[in-house]
């Protein structure tokens, strides 16, 4: 028998898990109408939101398919929650991110 992986998301990973409940939220979209659209159960879904489960491409794009968004701006806006991973962005001390907004540039 086997032992089950820990899953380890990444910051890139939990930055998209993220992303993916706001813009469902911001739609108004329950975990369990997107999980039926997609073809997973709701509790895999939600195991998806919560950066519990990793989410292929295939999910992804067909999750971006339900939420009318376009899969390169769910990486850009990976990106933007992630500084430290995006040479685009400055250092810490020049911008606001907080754990529920996306990361925020302060103007010279």
């Amino acid at each position: 028998m086997s032992s089950a992986s820990h899953y380890s998301p990444t910051p890139e990973e939990t930055a998209i898990s993220r992303l993916l409940r706001a813009y469902r939220e911001h739609q108004g979209l329950t975990a369990a109408v997107l999980a039926e659209s997609i073809g997973v159960t709701p509790a895999t879904y939600r195991r998806i939101e919560q950066g519990e489960r990793p989410v292929s491409l295939l999910q992804l794009q067909q999750i971006c398919r339900v939420l009318s968004i376009e899969l390169d701006d769910l990486a850009d806006g990976a990106k933007r929650l992630t500084p430290e991973r995006s040479p685009k962005l400055r250092s810490p001390r020049g911008s606001a991110c907080h754990a529920n907004a996306p990361c925020t540039q302060q103007s010279d």
